[in-house]
């Protein structure tokens, strides 16, 4: 785990000499009060850093790419591919989600094992509450959800979803059961953040009915058979890679 933010790289510079000079400055501090202001500067550096999550700097889990090799391991290989959505496209997306598909220009990833696919994966990039979250999905070839990891999360700690809450998720079709007002438990305390997880899962999932199944000809699904969870206005959808 790691904290992406920006730290200063250096705290001052030292003025070298001794006493004022002839420049007129000032004398540097005695010794013991500069070791003083650098034990201070490096304790609030520490605290900063630990409540990085609190204060709503983004945490970064993993890279795309670490998350892609523990889905497909040698020696099986990933394929990168780029879908281009026409607006019916976009338009059905949304139809069998019911949730805003902002993005014609969508990667994916294949990973193939001994000439086989083996499952999929995309990368979804959206609003939780006033932050960004993004979410690596790995889908099975029949269309179910294999897992679900979180990259990156820019809300505060405790809005996070957990790993018992993520495990709900395996498994799932794009079907009525995969709501918040059917199967999917929510977080308590954190409903924006089941909310925004359960819609991705459910865009994600319907992106790969159009773009995979639909093009080979497969039975495309009857389409959002509940209600969204969240709001249209609070529209995001799968898009470039992050981070």
């Amino acid at each position: 785990m790691s904290i992406s933010s920006t730290w200063p790289s250096a705290i001052c510079s030292e003025p070298g000499g001794g006493g004022g000079g002839a420049g007129g400055g000032p004398p540097p501090p005695p010794a013991a009060a500069r070791r003083g202001r650098v034990r201070a500067f490096v304790a609030l550096t520490a605290l900063l850093a630990g409540a990085g999550g609190r204060l709503g700097w983004a945490r970064v889990y993993a890279t795309q790419q670490e998350a892609l090799a523990r889905l497909f391991p040698p020696p099986g290989v990933v394929e990168r591919r780029t879908a281009y959505l026409s607006e019916e496209q976009v338009r059905r997306v949304g139809e069998l989600s019911g949730e805003p598909q902002e993005h014609r220009v969508v990667p994916y990833y294949v990973g193939v094992r001994d000439g086989g696919v083996v499952g999929y994966a995309f990368t979804d990039v959206h609003l939780v509450r006033t932050l960004m979250e993004s979410v690596l999905f790995a889908v099975n070839p029949d269309g179910r959800i294999r897992s679900t990891e979180i990259l990156s999360f820019d809300e505060p700690q405790e809005y996070l979803p957990g790993p018992r809450w993520l495990d709900q998720l395996k498994g799932r079709p794009l079907d009525e059961g995969l709501s918040l007002k059917r199967d999917i438990r929510t977080l308590s305390g954190a409903t924006l953040s089941a909310r925004a997880m359960t819609g991705s899962a459910r865009r994600v999932l319907a992106l790969f009915q159009v773009i995979v199944t639909e093009e080979k000809g497969g039975e495309p699904v009857a389409g959002a058979a509940v209600p969204s969870d969240r709001s249209a206005s609070r529209g995001s959808g799968t898009q470039g890679d992050r981070p």
